[in-house]
């Protein structure tokens, strides 16, 4: 069963995060990950947590001016198909809510950008971002 409820600080101190979103943080900025999620949860005005059989799967949350982060857990590999169809829920309801989101996911990320193309958000050509001008897709939904 997919839970995602709001984030509770304590999540983020339990979050064991995949190794190909360490990459992209690292690629991103000299922040180390753990303090990186640290700056996400400050600057974050919305926050959630997915749980499925009591792990913590992926972390996300929405920062100013609407920008979606989502960072998956290294148990990304054990998700079954409800939590896909669980993720279009949630990403139409963040549209509905915000009108206008959009996010990056760093080019070498494929599980991530698989499931942001699943999801339905549309995926923009690649663009040089980061402090070493590595390839991002930007995504992005807007409510009709």
């Amino acid at each position: 069963m997919v839970e995602i409820r709001e984030s509770l600080f304590n999540d983020y101190s339990l979050f064991d995060m995949h190794l190909n979103n360490i990459a992209e943080i690292k690629v991103t900025t000299d922040i180390n990950p753990d303090l990186y999620m640290a700056v996400l949860w400050e600057a974050s005005k919305e926050k959630s947590t997915v749980i499925i059989d009591n792990k913590i799967i992926c972390l996300f949350g929405v920062m100013q001016p609407n920008i979606v982060w989502l960072f998956f857990s290294k148990k990304v590999t054990e998700l079954p198909l409800s939590f896909f169809k669980k993720s279009r829920e949630v990403v139409r309801g963040i549209i509905k809510k915000y009108k206008n989101v959009e996010g990056m996911i760093y080019s070498e990320n494929t599980f991530s950008l698989k499931w942001a193309k699943f999801i339905g958000w549309e995926i923009d050509p690649p663009v040089p971002c980061g402090k070493k001008g590595e390839l991002f897709y930007k995504f992005h939904g807007k409510e009709e």
